[in-house]
Parts: C-alpha cells; structure tokens; sequence
C-alpha cells in the first residue's frame, strides 16, 4: 500500500466513523441501553476522538506523501558547501541554528544565544 492510498483511506474512514457517529446521534441511537446518560456522552466523545485522529494521521500521511517521503531541514543553506550556496544563503545564513541536543554550531555561525531571564521569571530564594 503506497503512502498516497493509505491517507486516502484514513481520511475516508475518519469522514465515515464521524458522520456514522453524527447521525447515530441524531437519530436517537443509543450505544448502551441500559447504561446512563454520561456513559452514552462519553462513547460518542470517544467515537468522536477517534475519527479526528484517524483525519489526523490521513492528513499526516498525506503530507508525507506529498513530499516525497522527505523531511524539511531548516537549516537547509547551512548543510550545502558555501560554493553551492546562492548570494542569499550568503546573506543570511538562517540563524539562529537549530541544533540537536549535544551539537556546537558550525565554524562562523552564531548558535542560538540563551535569552535572558525576564524580572518576573527571577525566582527568590529566601
């Protein structure tokens, strides 16, 4: 099953569990007969949970598949050799760098500095 047919079928079975779910509601049909109000509110939530994500992961896939299975680097300038880099990667070498946990900024690119904290975020030790 390609990545483009699996969105397709989650949307469509996200769309399917909550119009069944609306109209099943509308018409009157109870999920437990013998169950109070609150269980009967709390299966349609759940029916209702249920279909946003499985709309979700369709969307997600659906995304995926249109990028071609790829990810976005935002520091994607930085990543090429400079003599590949255009006259605007140049210019502004999309900082601040957005480094994984552990890992320095390249040689001549800024890290992202630390902010300061603000008066109110000052806790006192007493």
């Amino acid at each position: 099953m390609t990545t483009r047919s699996l969105s397709t079928t989650l949307l469509s079975l996200g769309v399917l569990v909550g119009a069944a779910a609306a109209i099943a509601m509308a018409a009157g049909f109870e999920p437990a007969p013998e169950s109070g109000f609150l269980v009967k509110v709390a299966l349609y939530k759940l029916t209702f949970i249920a279909s946003a994500g499985l709309l979700m992961a369709g969307a997600i896939a659906g995304r995926w598949a249109r990028s071609g299975g790829r990810q976005p680097h935002h520091g994607a300038a930085l990543s090429q050799p400079e003599s590949q880099r255009t006259p605007i990667d140049l210019e502004n070498p999309a900082t601040p760098l957005e480094l994984p946990l552990g890992e320095e900024a390249p040689v001549g690119v800024p890290a992202r500095p630390t902010p300061e904290p603000r008066s109110n975020d000052a806790r006192r030790v007493t």
